[in-house]
């Protein structure tokens, strides 16, 4: 469960921002919206992200996903920089960019932290909060002059003399451009595993990325999560029933029917590559054998020899390369029949009048929105990774985006499961869905830089007087996070002045 975020030198987060999720002041917190951690006390489960468009809410859950990525994936290659995406409206060439989270494992609270500048790691850390102490499990130090840097294990982590070696063996082998995260997964060291699998989680928590990902490899990602008939099936069944959507029922088909997806258009288009290459190194292969023939007619020997013999020798590399083309080719067409057989088609059967059968291409964009919020839905209450939503109401009606909200609340009373989603629908400003310490607003300064605040910073008071009616009061600005336009009328009559005129 994520406690707190931080992040800086990132998109259009230029200064150290942070998003606490900690609950504010002495009032009982509600138990269906936030959950009890031993070492911070109250956490809130739903977190809701206000601002005009370019503001930077986007972002924020960007840098979330980002960063883990960047810990657990690290890069491929030696030369390889790790990504990095600074501020770029100001002239700061070379500055750091940081990633800061603080999350539960269960009951044990740990922080990490990422510093990574230039395409490499510059500081890395992971504690546990223990009492009030933050106790090591490593801390990665910035590079001396000689570019070596210093990483140091905390002694919870050595089981043995073995492990401990094995573990400095592991530090000294991490590229300046690799997060030690992402070496540590790579080489199966067990010891940090439980800390760093909720980051690994955190990672591949917003498939697709961002925007609405309607392609047929979304699809795929949807049919394989509802193909087993079970409580999940049920569950995305009922939600999607009960919006009034005409679906009375899901059923997945297999096979070439879907075969539009990226993975099969890939292994087709590698397929037809290889059939290309090898039929073109084979027709080389027999010119060369043609020539090595030919200088059998030469009248001088020694030319005819060592035509014959370079001929030759060209022909057959060129049929061993064929043989080698074959082989792989062989490969991928078993990669592309895989690809085939496991490829899904989702049918949807809508009712009243007899039975239709629609594809996901026919549905709304509503539909489709509706269709995968609650299969995430149902993942988010098994885990206690936050699910990340860009735009939670896009496409979908207000009373269906807060009964999405309600089925969360509900779903999991007192549990870790947690929804941080941006939105700009006033009508989710609504602190029985979404608590006050759950609400932030995120705003662009004049240098173009995002800034956060809670609506927990304002003044109680206030809050108390607005009970019923914030939605009300975002609107007539109070907490901002709103555009300012100004009077469409001055935009007319401004346009209506001819050009050059006084």
């Amino acid at each position: 469960m994520l406690i707190q975020f931080a992040v800086e030198n990132y998109r259009s987060f230029r200064d150290r921002c942070v998003l606490s999720l900690r609950a504010s002041g002495d009032v009982a917190p509600d138990a269906a919206l936030f959950a009890h951690i031993a070492e911070v006390g109250p956490v809130a489960r739903a977190v809701a992200l206000y601002g005009a468009n370019a503001s930077g809410k986007s972002n924020l859950l960007r840098a979330m996903v980002a960063g883990a990525r960047t810990a657990v994936r690290g890069t491929t290659a030696a030369d390889s920089p790790l990504p990095q995406q600074p501020f770029k409206l100001a002239l700061e060439a070379g500055r750091a960019s940081v990633v800061e989270y603080v999350y539960a494992v269960g009951d044990k609270v740990l922080t990490y932290e990422l510093v990574t500048q230039a395409g490499a790691v510059l500081a890395e850390r992971l504690t546990q909060n223990l009492g009030g102490a933050e106790i090591p499990l490593f801390d990665r130090k910035a590079p001396d002059s000689n570019g070596t840097a210093s990483i140091a294990f905390g002694p919870a982590l050595h089981h043995g003399q073995d492990r401990a070696a094995f573990l400095e063996f592991v530090a000294a082998g991490t590229r300046p451009n690799q997060p030690l995260v992402a070496e540590a997964l790579a080489r199966n060291v067990h010891e940090l595993r439980w800390a760093t699998d909720w980051l690994r989680g955190l990672a591949d928590s917003m498939p697709g990325q961002f925007g609405r990902d309607l392609g047929s490899d979304a699809e795929q990602h949807l049919a394989r999560s509802l193909e087993d008939v079970g409580q999940r099936r049920t569950f995305v069944e009922q939600v999607v029933s009960r919006a009034d959507a005409g679906i009375v029922g899901v059923a997945i088909e297999r096979g070439p029917l879907a075969g539009t997806s990226l993975q099969i258009r890939s292994a087709e288009t590698r397929v037809r590559y290889l059939q290309g290459r090898s039929t073109d190194v084979k027709q080389q292969a027999a010119l060369f054998a043609a020539q090595s023939a030919a200088f059998a007619t030469d009248r001088d020997p020694v030319r005819a020899a060592k035509g014959a013999a370079d001929a030759a020798a060209q022909a057959a590399a060129s049929a061993a390369h064929a043989q080698s083309l074959d082989r792989e080719l062989s490969d991928a067409n078993r990669a592309l029949a895989a690809a085939v057989d496991s490829a899904r088609t989702l049918r949807f059967d809508h009712a009243p009048s007899g039975t239709a059968t629609f594809a996901l291409d026919d549905e709304s964009e509503g539909t489709v929105q509706l269709l995968t919020l609650a299969n995430r839905l149902y993942d988010a209450r098994k885990t206690h990774v936050p699910l990340l939503v860009d735009e939670l109401e896009s496409s979908l009606h207000p009373h269906l985006a807060r009964h999405l909200l309600g089925l969360f609340r509900e779903g999991d009373r007192g549990g870790r499961s947690q929804i941080i989603f941006t939105t700009h629908s006033p009508d989710l400003l609504d602190d029985s869905l979404v608590p006050i310490d759950g609400t932030w607003f995120v705003e662009k300064d004049a240098g173009g830089a995002s800034h956060l605040h809670s609506l927990a910073d304002f003044d109680a008071g206030q809050l108390e007087r607005l009970k019923g009616q914030l939605r009300q009061g975002y609107l007539v600005g109070r907490f901002g996070g709103i555009p300012l336009l100004g009077d469409p009328a001055e935009l007319v009559a401004a346009d209506a002045v001819p050009r050059g005129a006084p």
